[in-house]
Order: C-alpha cells, then sequence, then structure tokens
C-alpha cells in the first residue's frame, strides 16, 4: 500500500511541476484572447468592419508570442544550464506588459476615455518631479 501511494505521489508531483511550466504560455494566451476580444468590441462600437486578415493577425501573434517563450524555455534549460533565471518568465513579462497595454489602448477606444494615456502622462510628471533638473 505504501509504494502505491508512493507511486501516485510522485505522479502528483509531475503533474503539478507540469503545470508550473505551462503556466505563463495559459497566462499569454488569456492575455491574447482578452486582447482580441476588446479589439472587437471596440471595432464594432466604432462601426469598422472586422476582416478576416485582422483576426489572422491574431493568430499569427499567438503563434509568435509562444515561440519566444519556447525558445526562452529552451535556452534557459539547455544553455544557460549554471545560472538560475527564469528567463521564460520574464518574456512572458514583456509580452504581458505588451498585451496589457494593447488591452488598455482597446479600452481607451471603447470608453472614449484616456486612461492608459492619463496615467502614462501621471508616471511621467511623478518621474519628472523625482529628477533633478537637467543642466543644459
Amino acid at each position: 500500500m505504501y509504494t502505491i501511494f508512493r507511486i501516485f505521489n510522485l505522479r502528483f508531483d509531475v503533474i503539478i511541476n507540469f503545470i508550473k511550466s505551462i503556466l505563463p504560455y495559459f497566462a499569454v494566451m488569456f492575455l491574447i484572447f482578452v486582447d482580441l476580444v476588446t479589439g472587437l468590441w471596440a471595432a464594432l462600437k466604432e462601426k469598422q468592419e472586422i476582416t478576416s486578415s485582422g483576426l489572422s493577425r491574431t493568430i499569427a501573434k499567438m503563434f509568435i508570442y509562444l515561440t519566444t517563450i519556447i525558445v526562452a524555455f529552451v535556452v534557459n534549460k539547455y544553455l544557460l544550464v549554471d545560472f538560475d533565471l527564469p528567463i521564460e518568465s520574464i518574456v512572458s513579462g514583456f509580452i504581458a506588459i505588451t498585451e496589457m497595454k494593447s488591452i488598455m489602448e482597446n479600452m481607451d477606444r471603447i470608453s472614449h476615455d484616456t486612461v492608459l494615456k492619463d496615467l502614462i502622462l501621471m508616471l511621467s510628471n511623478e518621474r519628472n518631479r523625482r529628477l533633478p533638473p537637467s543642466k543644459q
């Protein structure tokens, strides 16, 4: 009985590690899906024509992003063996920031508000207040 339980426990660890390793892919896929939905919503609200070429850009983007994450995983796993850097998580983070920016732009188009522009302006004003004046 102990041996069978131990085998199942080992399988459970393998499943958990597998889920952890594919989590960046699901996160990126989710953000691409949200970007697609908000982009379609904005296009419908602006009465723009929705074409198959526009939708195919989403599939191309998904392929490029996932390929980039897989390449980062391979580099991390097989080329940078001695380094303990989560390269695929870093790459996924940059992709997530890109998708979040696109989602915010779509939300600006939907609401006719400038949430993203106001946020960038606010952050840049805060940054300018903290920096000493430049000498020219």
